[in-house]
């Protein structure tokens, strides 16, 4: 997994106010998006608030899940659009707790220790949902699916949502995480590679996983 680090370079812009209104907009449109056959599966979207400083790019919400699995149970008799993003928020956490944990440890603890972020117990950091105030976290491929069968005209197919994400939350660093997740942030938002020390000199996250880089976002495409 590449673990790409990305500094966007007009942070003098005024970032946009919170509003529910518009990711629940957004949240309609993923759900009704028939833009490629994997549409079929289910989806991912957390998005609820702006202001964080950061976003995370993950390449998409893994595979499918099983009808009588609780957490498809869940989603999908939920009230309302907000509830079910919620669901999501929320089962994203407990993701990030089992076998992601080790790896998520290591990544907030390593942020904390640069004073990026700030937390007293990484446990309750994610229980609490505290690390959606510093992270606003989204995927390049909004629905699930195996990763063999991610050709890359899902992740372009995607590309406006993940744009228009970006575009709400204006953040000061961007976290880009898979290969083929940072084959479309680099074609699509031209990253300019930036020669740095480590992050972590210990670890040498950045070394061995990824780069960091200047983003130019009003070039974008």
């Amino acid at each position: 997994m590449a673990d790409l680090l990305l500094k966007q370079a007009n942070t003098n812009r005024e970032t946009k106010k919170d509003s529910v209104r518009e990711f629940l907009d957004l949240h309609a449109r993923i759900n009704h998006c028939n833009k490629c056959r994997i549409r079929k599966n289910d989806y991912c979207f957390y998005g609820l608030n702006s202001g964080q400083k950061y976003i995370m790019i993950l390449q998409n919400p893994g595979t499918g899940i099983k009808k009588n699995n609780i957490e498809y149970f869940e989603i999908n008799n939920a009230g309302s659009d907000r509830e079910k993003i919620e669901i999501m928020r929320k089962y994203l956490s407990k993701w990030m707790l089992s076998q992601s944990k080790p790896f998520f440890e290591r990544f907030f603890s390593t942020l904390k220790d640069h004073k990026l972020i700030e937390f007293s117990n990484i446990k309750n950091y994610i229980n609490s949902k505290q690390y959606l105030d510093d992270f606003y976290f989204t995927d390049a491929v909004k629905c699930r699916a195996k990763t063999e069968v991610l050709a890359k005209e899902y992740f372009e197919n995607c590309f406006d949502y993940l744009k228009y994400e970006l575009e709400m939350i204006n953040p000061d660093l961007i976290f880009s995480f898979g290969s083929r997740t940072w084959e479309i942030v680099k074609k699509r938002l031209f990253p300019e590679t930036i020669k740095t020390k480590p992050i972590d000199k210990n670890s040498g996250m950045t070394k061995a996983h990824g780069y960091f880089c200047l983003l130019y976002t009003s070039d974008a495409a």
